[in-house]
């Protein structure tokens, strides 16, 4: 169960509330994420004990409170950082008039001595005002026995320079403190903002038509139902997961994809919610609810990320638990022993020591800096199109020098075309528009990608479907791959067509042609029979409709197999046919020539009778993305793939791939990666790619193409199914491993200097402040210097 904290304010707070949380006997798992106020909670023997646990947390955090996921809402939440920025607004200035006449006007000018009586109560209002909320928080956690957190430590050091009369850095700590906390708070609320804030500017309705009166209407989105049309206007941002129903139009596509650049979307394409219509008004059928839309998995992904820790941040957690423990030990040390061995340093001076040192000993710098870090990582990634899942993927990605890449989808489009066909027809007395029936019939059960390229040619090939006159209308009539006309491949070896003039770019359907084999205007004979047919597609959906199939069975990574009016028909691979004893030699064609494609063979009762020639075009940038891949230290590149050796080889050397695997089936990719000791990237977009994907030290998923088990299997999604982001992905990781060490570094250093010079009276309590306030504020800025970063 996932939920919404309040009441926390203090990184190393949460990380010590979690660890306790976690010795509870009735909590089986448990993770607060700082960073995005959620909480995930597994109770054991499936108890709910929530309440229980809220009782506990506020043993800690007084004002701790837990809502469900859907009443959380940003506003709320800045609205309650905001009511603290008056008082903080008052002390900021009390204390500046007070610093002014205190160290100005009385100290350096030397001005009337009754000055004093001004400014020492303006520091003490100033400590009143800024700090009662963080002495009433302290003196709760006391009664309780927690003494070891930052508000407890602040309250015991101000009082204590109260009692020595440092009225000013009394003051100035607990003010300082303040502020920190609050651009703390208000660092981590921007940041997450930054993924949410499509949620905050959602609408609460959306343009719908009804079906009954035909009209468009506004209904709120917790209505909106799987099939209904949605109406979008110029200007809107799509609310649900759909296809467009009716109209064209030019989408912003990057808060999905991570691409500036606009893209056309016509009649049927996906369109997804988060997504800006730029054009024309368009109506979409909605596909999925609101709460399983993109924006909200993207928000959930990004989210959830920050429960899965980073290695360093589980190292950091550890060192939280020691590192007051101890600095409060040296603070004791230098007010008890150190006055004992060097005489010169009086027991007042020891004190101030030892508060300097309790001001530094809050280690929300480091615990803080670091998530935030990964945290804005997630962010930009998210920017970019690159979805994570666990933040630690950031910290794998730069061990890992070998990719292993899925072909189809992945480097390829995925969208395969029907380029040619060869029919053989002369071992069997059987009419080809009925095998062409067969085919289309038992391929429209198959969501496989190929199957669904030849169902969309033989629908165009009979005018089944509505389609524009464009190039890809010509690619489907230019069947011939050798000359580009319009008859078959077939023809150049059976002499049944005449080769005279050829046209490269095809024929409109009715054209006069005198290679046509297949008329399509005249398709539909007056003496056919049927008398309520009016024209060729009418006609073709009415007998393609006609065909019974029965027993369909899918034979996984091999193709299809069926049983059409009494005949046994079988569809896919060589391997497929062979094994079931159909002869394919002498079949007139030589299909080695199309090294590049994927061959489908179809047999009637043991009979080979129809070869299609299917091409997947390789993406533009996968050349590209392979060699940022190596620029960006990545050794190896390796290429899985069902396709035939032929079309691997191609690939591969075209690409400059090191090593290609052909002929795989699911279980062997699966092999193939355990192999390799599971230290490795693998990339793949189906579901035949997910044993991989889960058993690879970082699974990648094509989330465009990609089918819905290797996204969630995956750790993270290339929302824009470019290759090129895995070098994003690791110029984005380099970044951040370079700013948390420039942290832990400048933090670190600080401390350490702070204490070791405090303990003996070379610095004032202004530095522990700096120390403690400063060096957490400069961190949070630059760790978010990493939602800004240039990836490319």
């Amino acid at each position: 169960m996932k939920y919404r904290f309040s009441g926390i304010d203090c990184s190393d707070c949460c990380l010590k509330i979690e660890n306790n949380l976690k010795k509870l006997e009735y909590i089986k798992y448990i993770s607060l994420s700082f960073q995005t106020k959620t909480m995930i909670v597994e109770f054991k023997n499936d108890e709910n004990k929530l309440s229980e646990l809220i009782e506990y947390v506020k043993k800690y955090e007084n004002n701790f409170k837990v809502e469900e996921m859907h009443d959380f809402e940003y506003k709320k939440e800045y609205d309650e950082l905001n009511e603290k920025r008056m008082p903080m607004y008052v002390g900021l200035g009390l204390f500046f008039i007070a610093f002014f006449i205190d160290k100005i006007l009385y100290w350096f000018l030397k001005l009337d001595s009754d000055l004093k009586l001004y400014f020492t109560p303006m520091y003490i209002i100033v400590y009143i005002i800024v700090g009662y909320p963080v002495l009433k928080s302290a003196l709760s956690l006391a009664r309780r026995g927690n003494l070891f957190n930052e508000k407890t430590l602040m309250s015991v050091s101000t009082i204590a320079a109260f009692l020595l009369r440092d009225y000013a850095e009394a003051s100035a700590v607990m003010l300082f403190y303040t502020v920190g906390e609050y651009f703390q708070e208000l660092s981590v609320l921007r940041s997450r903002r930054g993924i949410r804030e499509l949620l905050e500017n959602q609408k609460t309705q959306v343009h719908i038509l009804d079906k009954n009166t035909n009209e468009i209407k506004d209904k709120n989105l917790n209505e909106i139902n799987i099939g209904d049309i949605i109406y979008v206007k110029n200007g809107e941002r799509i609310e649900f997961d759909g296809e467009i129903y009716v109209g064209n139009a030019v989408l912003d596509t990057s808060f999905i994809t991570g691409e500036a650049i606009p893209k056309v979307f016509k009649k049927g394409e996906s369109v997804f919610a988060g997504m800006v219509n730029l054009d024309s008004p368009i109506s979409i059928k909605v596909s999925k609810r609101i709460e399983d839309s993109s924006i909200n998995r993207i928000i959930e992904m990004v989210e959830n990320s920050t429960h899965n820790k980073s290695d360093l941040e589980k190292f950091l957690t550890k060192f939280s638990n020691y590192y007051t423990p101890i600095v409060f030990a040296l603070a004791l040390f230098s007010v008890l022993i150190v006055p004992i061995f060097f005489p010169i340093i009086e027991f007042k001076d020891a004190l101030y020591n030892a508060i300097t040192l309790l001001v530094v000993s809050c280690p929300c710098a480091l615990v803080l800096s670091v998530p935030l870090t990964y945290f804005s990582g997630v962010a930009r990634a998210t920017k970019a199109g690159i979805l994570i899942k666990r933040s630690n993927v950031f910290d794998d990605i730069n061990k890992i020098d070998k990719v292993f890449l899925d072909k189809t989808g992945t480097i390829t489009e995925g969208k395969f075309k029907v380029s040619s066909v060869y029919e053989n027809l002369k071992d069997i007395d059987m009419n080809l528009d009925e095998i062409y029936k067969y085919v289309y019939n038992i391929e429209k059960s198959s969501n496989h990608p190929i199957a669904k390229s030849i169902v969309e040619f033989i629908s165009k090939k009979y005018s089944l479907i509505e389609f524009e006159q464009d190039e890809e209308f010509y690619e489907y009539l230019s069947l011939c791959e050798h000359c580009g006309c319009c008859h078959e491949a077939s023809s150049h070896f059976n002499n049944s067509v005449v080769v005279k003039e050829h046209n490269p770019r095809g024929h409109f359907v009715g054209d006069m042609c005198e290679n046509h084999m297949h008329s399509l205007k005249n398709y539909a004979h007056s003496d056919c029979g049927c008398d309520d047919h009016k024209d060729v597609k009418e006609h073709n959906k009415n007998e393609f409709n006609k065909i019974e199939i029965k027993d369909i069975k899918e034979i996984l990574g091999k193709g299809i197999s069926a049983n059409v009016d009494g005949n046994y028909v079988l569809i896919g691979s060589k391997k497929l046919l062979l094994e079931n004893n159909v002869n394919l030699e002498n079949n007139g064609y030589d299909f080695e020539k199309t090294k590049s494609s994927n061959i489908v063979y179809v047999s009637i009762n043991g009979v080979y009778v129809l070869s299609f020639v299917v091409k997947d075009k390789i993406k533009n940038d996968s050349k590209l993305a392979i060699s940022e891949m190596k620029k960006n230290g990545i050794k190896e590149v390796v290429m899985l793939t069902g396709d035939n050796d032929e079309s691997a080889k191609e690939v591969s050397y075209n690409l400059g791939i090191d090593r290609y695997y052909s002929n795989l089936l699911p279980e062997d990719k699966l092999n193939i990666v355990l192999k390799e000791n599971s230290d490795i990237v693998f990339i793949g977009d189906g579901i035949n790619d997910a044993p991989a994907l889960a058993n690879s030290k970082i699974g990648v998923a094509m989330g465009k193409s990609g089918q819905d088990i290797a996204i969630e299997t995956a750790d993270v999604v290339f929302s824009g199914d470019s290759l090129m982001k895995l070098s994003e992905l690791k110029k984005l990781s380099k970044i951040m491993s370079n700013i948390i060490m420039q942290n832990l570094t400048f933090i670190l250093l600080v401390k350490i200097i702070v204490i070791l010079f405090g303990m003996f009276s070379f610095i004032s309590m202004w530095f522990a402040v700096f120390a403690d306030v400063g060096v957490t504020i400069i961190a949070v800025i630059n760790s978010m210097r990493v939602r800004n970063s240039e990836l490319r």
